[in-house]
This record gives structure tokens, C-alpha cells and sequence, in this order.
């Protein structure tokens, strides 16, 4: 009897171990599973965190170069408009200069002969040096075309040229070198710039 209490003892023992066994190759495999599982959730989230990484850097990337290609154009842009001004202001402003300071009274007298004001009186404003220097010559062109009540005063405001409108100040006319290159130069300016830059 002892004999079957022992073999049976050291069945249950085998059994016990080989069911131990057993639960311990299933938990390492369920665990071997687990840890495939989350190695291929990680990897999914790395590859998405660099996916979208990626794409984030693209698009900065885009974004940089839009910026700086807007920007690259706007300064050509002003360089080409500041060239463009430049050779207006060497051209224009120095003709008109010379032209308005040497035939003043001609141009005085052709405003006058046209001059449709009635009988106001009428005041032309010249810069203090013109008015000392061509103050004759503007007499007696003002006496040619004959109009009453003409009176030739000085201004700070005028460089070169003159300024002619009704004496008590309701309106003024403006013949300055200012004017005439802001004219000039508005009609010039995309001339020179398609001779400058072929636009």
C-alpha cells in the first residue's frame, strides 16, 4: 500500500509539474504575445510621430520659401522703384528746373492771356530769389496781356516757378518744378522702367 501511495504521490507530483509546465509556457506565451502587441502599437505611434514630423517640417519648409520669395520680390521691387526715381530725378527734375527758371515770364504771360478769372484780382507768388531776379521781365509781361489788378509777391513755398490764383486767397494755381516733375514723372515712369527692366 505504501507503493500506491507513493507511485500515486509521484504521479500527482509529474501531473502537478507538467500542468505547471503547461501554465507557465501559456503565460509566457500570452506575455510574448502582450509584448509583441505593444512593440507593434509603439512602432504605429513612433512611425505617426515621425509621419507628422516630417510633414510639420515640409510644411515650414514650404512656408520659409513662399516667405522668402515674397520677400525677395518686394525687394527687387523697391530697388527697381528706387532706380526708377533716381534717373526721373536726374532727367525731369533738372530739365524742368532749367526750363521754369530761364522762361518764367513766358510761361507768366501765356497763363495770363489765357486767364478766364473775370476782374478779381490776381496774385503770382515766386520764390524770393526770382522774384528779385525776373521781377521786370514778369512786369512787363504781366503789361502785355494787360490785366488789372495784378500783384507779384514772394514765397518760401516756391522753390522754382511760380503760383497764380485769385489775390484773396480763394484758389491758386501751382506751376512749381515740384509740380511739373510729379506730372512728368507719373507719365515716365513705367517708360523707364520697361527700357530699365524690359517690364
Amino acid at each position: 500500500m505504501e507503493g500506491k501511495v507513493s507511485q500515486l504521490a509521484e504521479r500527482l507530483l509529474k501531473e502537478g509539474v507538467e500542468q505547471g509546465e503547461l501554465k507557465k509556457e501559456e503565460i509566457i506565451s500570452q506575455a510574448k504575445a502582450q509584448a509583441e502587441q505593444i512593440m507593434a502599437t509603439a512602432q504605429q505611434q513612433a512611425e505617426k510621430i515621425i509621419s507628422d514630423a516630417n510633414q510639420k517640417a515640409e510644411e515650414a519648409k514650404r512656408s520659409a520659401d513662399s516667405e522668402i520669395k515674397l520677400s525677395g520680390q518686394q525687394a527687387l521691387s523697391a530697388l527697381k522703384s528706387k532706380i526708377t526715381d533716381m534717373i526721373l530725378a536726374k532727367t525731369v527734375d533738372g530739365a524742368i528746373t532749367d526750363s521754369l527758371s530761364k522762361n518764367t515770364p513766358e510761361y507768366i504771360k501765356a497763363v495770363l492771356s489765357n486767364w478766364k478769372g473775370g476782374d478779381a484780382s490776381i496774385e503770382i507768388l515766386l520764390s524770393p530769389d526770382q522774384k528779385t531776379k525776373l521781377e521786370k521781365d514778369i512786369d512787363a509781361a504781366v503789361k502785355t496781356v494787360a490785366k488789372a489788378g495784378i500783384t507779384i509777391a514772394a514765397s518760401k513755398a516756391v522753390k522754382v516757378g511760380f503760383q497764380i490764383g485769385e489775390a484773396n486767397g480763394t484758389y491758386k494755381v501751382s506751376f512749381t518744378d515740384g509740380d511739373f516733375a510729379e506730372y512728368f514723372k507719373e507719365y515716365l515712369r513705367p517708360k523707364v522702367k520697361s527700357i530699365l527692366f524690359g517690364e
